[in-house]
C-alpha cells in the first residue's frame, strides 16, 4: 500500500464527471493516465477488492470498448485516505478549469457571486490549486477550485487592467500587500464596486484575495423596521434622529451591517424632515447610493490618500462640508484624530452627524473618543451624542428545515455548557428553542435564510452623562440598564437580551448567538 505520496507514478488527474462516471466513486477511488496511457486506479485500503471496486472497473473498460477515450490497461493501486484525499486536492482543481480567457473567468466569477447575493468573494492558494469561497449570509460557502496560475492571472488582470487610475498599468505582486477599487458591470448590467485586498500567506508563494462585493443601486436599501431591531430599538433610533444636532454612532466589526443601517436612518430622516434637507455623505468610497443625497467617495487606494501637510484627503472632505451648508453629514467611519476633530467639529456647529466606529459594545465609543482626542468637556456634553448603536447580524433559522434544540441536546449535538447556559436564560422557553438544520431546498441546503441585527442601542441622559464625568463607568452602565425596558424586567440592556428574545422566539440558534455575540449570560442589575 501506498503511504506516501511522494511514490505515486506521475500522472495526470482524471474526474469523474469528465469521463461521465457518478461522482461517489470519488470517495475511495482516484484515476491518474500516466504519459504512456496506462491508467491507474487509485483505490482506498477499505474498498480494495470489493464489489464498488470490481463494478468501476467494469465501467472503465466499457468506456475503454465505446472508444470513449483510450488507454493500454488499467493498474490497480492500493493507497491510503490521506493520499486519496491528497489526490483529489492537489490534482482535481488544475484540470477542472475551463477553457476560457483569463478576463472573462474573472468576471464570471464575479457575476456568479453577485447573483448569490454574496458580500465578499475569497481566493486562497494551497499550493497549486486555489480555493474558492463565498460570504452568503456571513457564511463562507465553498465553490469550484481554480489553479493558482488561473488564481494569478485573475488578479493580475484585475488590478493591472481594470483597478482605480492609480493602480491601471502596475503589476500585481501576490508577495506584497495589494488594495484596489474596481468598477463592474454585470452581465445582467448591475454596477458593482469591488474592493480588491490581497496578502501573501505561508508557506512562501502562496497568497489570498477577498474582493468586497457592493451593488451600487437604490434598490439595496432596506427599510427600518425589516432590518430586525425591536419595537423598543426603533423608539430609541428615532428618538436620537430628531432634533438638529448630536452625533449617531454604529458601532460593530465589519460587516455587522452598519453601512446598511446608516442608509436606513438617512431615509427616515428624509421621511420625518422632507426630502428639501441637505445631506452630505462623505465616504471611502461610496458604498450605496442614496436618493437626494450629495455622496462624496474618496477612494482609500489613491496613492495621494495621504497629505503630509494637512492629513488625510477623507478629512479633509469631511472639514469642507462645514463650508457646503449641510443639514445632516454622513461620515462613513471616525478612526482617528482628524475624523474625530472633524466630527466634533460638525456636531457644535449644529449639523445632524451621522457616522460608525469599531468597538464591541455601545458604552465603548466613549472611551474610543477619548483616546482619539476628544476632551471629556465636549463627549460629556449633553445632546453632542444623541445615541449609539451596537449591533451584531446573527444568521436567520430556514424554519422549514429547523431542529428542536432540546431534542438535538438528547442526540449529544449540543454541549452540555451551552445547554445550561440556555436553560438559565428561560426554561420555560426551551421547546420553542430551535438549532440550525441540515438544509433543504427553500434555503438552498444552507439552514439558513438571510441574516438578523441583533443590537443595543443606548441614549445617553443627563443621569448617565454624570456617571461618566466622575470616572464612574460601571454606575453608568447600571444606570443605563435600569432605565431601559427589558432591563426594568431584569434582562439588562445588552444585546444579548435582544439576542435571547430572538432565541426564544425561534428565530436564530443560540450556537450562532455564541459563535458571533459571546457566550449566553444575561447582563443583570446585580451584575
Amino acid at each position: 500500500m501506498i503511504r506516501d505520496i511522494k511514490d505515486l507514478p506521475q500522472g495526470q488527474y482524471l474526474s469523474f464527471e469528465s469521463i461521465a462516471l457518478p461522482h461517489h466513486f470519488q470517495e475511495h477511488f482516484a484515476l491518474l493516465l500516466t504519459l504512456e496511457g496506462q491508467l491507474l486506479m487509485l483505490t482506498q485500503s477499505q474498498a480494495h477488492r470489493t464489489h464498488l471496486q470490481f463494478d468501476l472497473r467494469r465501467r472503465l473498460m466499457a468506456l475503454d470498448k465505446a472508444h470513449a477515450w483510450a488507454f493500454s490497461g488499467i493498474h490497480e493501486l492500493e493507497v491510503s485516505e490521506d493520499i486519496l484525499k491528497s489526490v483529489h486536492a492537489y490534482r482535481a482543481p488544475i484540470l477542472q478549469e475551463e477553457s476560457t480567457s483569463v478576463e472573462a473567468a474573472a468576471w464570471a466569477l464575479i457575476d456568479q457571486a453577485v447573483g448569490a447575493k454574496a458580500s465578499d468573494i475569497h481566493i486562497e492558494t494551497r499550493g497549486p490549486y486555489a480555493q474558492v469561497f463565498f460570504r452568503v449570509h456571513g457564511e463562507r460557502l465553498e465553490q469550484a477550485n481554480i489553479s493558482s496560475k488561473r488564481a494569478t492571472e485573475m488578479c493580475n488582470v484585475l488590478y493591472g487592467v481594470h483597478a482605480d487610475a492609480d493602480n491601471k498599468g502596475v503589476t500585481w505582486d501576490e508577495k506584497q500587500l495589494k488594495e484596489a477599487g474596481i468598477e463592474h458591470h454585470t452581465s445582467s448590467g448591475q454596477h458593482v464596486q469591488l474592493r480588491l485586498s490581497s496578502a501573501p500567506i505561508h508557506p512562501a508563494g502562496n497568497f489570498h484575495v477577498v474582493i468586497r462585493l457592493l451593488v451600487m443601486s437604490q434598490l439595496t436599501a432596506q427599510p427600518l423596521k425589516s432590518m430586525g431591531y425591536d419595537l423598543l430599538h426603533l423608539d430609541l433610533i428615532h428618538e436620537m434622529l430628531l432634533g438638529s444636532q448630536g452625533a449617531v454612532f454604529l458601532v460593530g466589526p465589519t460587516n455587522s451591517g452598519k453601512s446598511t443601517a446608516l442608509q436606513a436612518f438617512i431615509e427616515e430622516l428624509y421621511q420625518h424632515r422632507g426630502r428639501s434637507i441637505k445631506v452630505i455623505t462623505v465616504e471611502k468610497p461610496v458604498e450605496y447610493l442614496i436618493e437626494s443625497a450629495c455622496q462624496m467617495g474618496v477612494s482609500p487606494f489613491k496613492r495621494d490618500w495621504i497629505d503630509e501637510s494637512s492629513g488625510s484627503i477623507y478629512s479633509k472632505y469631511v472639514a469642507a462640508t462645514l463650508r457646503q451648508d449641510p443639514d445632516v453629514v454622513m461620515m462613513g467611519e471616525v478612526n482617528d484624530h482628524d475624523s474625530a476633530e472633524n466630527m466634533k467639529h460638525l456636531v457644535l456647529s449644529g449639523r445632524k452627524t451621522l457616522s460608525t466606529l469599531h468597538a464591541y459594545e455601545a458604552m465603548a465609543l466613549f472611551a474610543r473618543l477619548r483616546e482619539m482626542g476628544v476632551p471629556p468637556s465636549v463627549l460629556y456634553m449633553r445632546h453632542f451624542i444623541s445615541g449609539v448603536i451596537f449591533q451584531r447580524l446573527v444568521p436567520l433559522l430556514c424554519l422549514n428545515c429547523a431542529c428542536a434544540f432540546q431534542d438535538a441536546h438528547q442526540r449529544g449535538l449540543i454541549a452540555n455548557t451551552t445547554y445550561e447556559r440556555v436553560k438559565r436564560v428561560g426554561v420555560r422557553q426551551l421547546k420553542h428553542v430551535k438549532i440550525r438544520g441540515l438544509g433543504c431546498a427553500e434555503c438552498n441546503h444552507t439552514g439558513i435564510v438571510g441574516r438578523t441585527v441583533c443590537a443595543e442601542v443606548l441614549v445617553p441622559d443627563e443621569v448617565f452623562l454624570s456617571h461618566l464625568r466622575e470616572g464612574s463607568d460601571a454606575q453608568a452602565r447600571l444606570h443605563w440598564s435600569a432605565q431601559s425596558a427589558w432591563g426594568r424586567k431584569g434582562l439588562g440592556a445588552g444585546i444579548i437580551a435582544h439576542a435571547v428574545l430572538k432565541m426564544h422566539a425561534g428565530l436564530i440558534d443560540p450556537l450562532d448567538i455564541e459563535r458571533w455575540i459571546g457566550p449566553i449570560v444575561m447582563e443583570t442589575l446585580g451584575s
